[in-house]
């Protein structure tokens, strides 16, 4: 079966610059560049026909985001996991009030947490949808990389330049690298490399930041009123446990998770 296109663009981060932007088509790239308005430059035109066989992917620079992995000791089950990850992520933060933080599951008892101000991804996707594209995921960069355990990749994309290891993804500036990398190996990626991890990637796998207040209108639009009702009391939960849970007590989480409603869990997963 083949896979679908996708069109994958730079999260914008400031106003005016041009975007980088990628074609892929059967887990390839076909075509790449960076303009001011990229679906122009890719001969791409999302209102014909051809749109709904597109799959959109804006990438935000490791510079804007902060990326954590979480372990919990206890056998928590899918929905507290994801719950207490949030509930960590918003606590380790010192901007909980404009933060938005976004979730998934990377293996038993662990997940992984995207978080940006809300501020900066209003205003990027604005001015994405300015320029005719709405994303259906908006993901960090460094996502896009296979992670290594015995060694750092080191991933150039032109608006992005990151380093990534099993658990860390953050930009590859040289205040963090003497602190990041000392005696570690350092694989830079070629241009070919990070060509296949752009065209390889799942966007069914992607750690999502367009959820929440931010998913996007159509998937906001299917959730039934008391849906939304649930997502709210969510929502509510999720801030009862944060004022809750003291920083670094991860044998609370448990606990916490349980307090949240079920229902508003099972109900909000499919958009964390």
């Amino acid at each position: 079966m083949a896979k679908r296109a996708m069109f994958i663009v730079e999260f914008p981060v400031g106003s005016g610059s041009a975007l980088h932007w990628w074609v892929v088509r059967d887990g390839a790239v076909v075509r790449k560049g960076r303009d001011s308005d990229p679906l122009t430059d890719a001969g791409i035109d999302l209102a014909a026909s051809e749109a709904e066989s597109f799959i959109i992917v804006a990438l935000v620079p490791s510079i804007v985001t902060h990326v954590r992995w979480h372990k919990f000791e206890e056998a928590l089950t899918d929905k507290q996991i994801m719950a207490a990850a949030l509930v960590d992520a918003q606590a380790q933060s010192l901007q909980k009030e404009h933060l938005h933080v976004a979730a998934i599951g990377v293996a038993d008892a662990a997940a992984a947490t995207a978080s940006i101000d809300q501020d900066k991804l209003s205003r990027g996707l604005a001015q994405l949808q300015s320029l005719g594209i709405d994303p259906d995921v908006v993901t960090p960069t460094g996502w896009l990389i296979p992670a290594t355990q015995d060694s750092i990749t080191q991933a150039n994309f032109g608006f992005d330049k990151l380093l990534r290891t099993d658990q860390m993804i953050v930009p590859d500036e040289p205040s963090l690298r003497e602190h990041i990398i000392r005696t570690q190996p350092v694989i830079s990626l070629s241009q070919a490399e990070l060509d296949d991890a752009v065209g390889q990637m799942d966007p069914d796998h992607l750690l999502n930041l367009r959820s929440g207040p931010f998913a996007k209108k159509s998937a906001r639009g299917a959730l039934t009123p008391m849906q939304k009702k649930i997502l709210v009391g969510m929502a509510a939960a999720v801030l009862l446990i944060s004022l809750c849970i003291p920083l670094g007590q991860l044998v609370k989480y448990h606990l916490a998770a349980r307090e949240a409603d079920n229902a508003a869990l099972l109900a909000a997963r499919p958009i964390l």
